[in-house]
């Protein structure tokens, strides 16, 4: 037997006597990289733009927009593993593009 019960304002499935919580649908975070150059945070999102659109898993999505020298990173992801890998993923990406553009500019 099926039946439906909400506590505290959120929806439980009971199935024989397993208990399924649907408690997180979404979640979203946005986080402001600001570089020392415009020219950075040009180069940067340019990097970055690639891996939003060959993404290997469809369980995050990703918008960035520049503004200026700051670059907005808006991340929705299905759950909160899915979201650390996605801020994980970029803030790597970032760093990298970083250290890549300082080596060219120290020689």
């Amino acid at each position: 037997m099926t039946r439906m019960v909400k506590l505290l304002g959120h929806e439980f499935i009971y199935i024989n006597t397993y208990l399924v919580i649907r408690l997180l649908h979404k979640v979203d975070m946005h986080f402001q990289v600001e570089f020392e150059d415009s020219n950075y945070a040009y180069i940067i999102i340019k990097a970055l733009k690639p891996e939003i659109n060959s993404s290997p898993s469809e369980r995050a999505s990703v918008e960035l927009n520049l503004e200026n020298e700051v670059l907005d990173v808006n991340i929705r992801a299905s759950d909160a593993t899915s979201l650390r890998a996605a801020v994980n993923s970029y803030l790597r990406w970032i760093m990298l593009s970083l250290d890549v553009i300082n080596a060219k500019n120290s020689k």
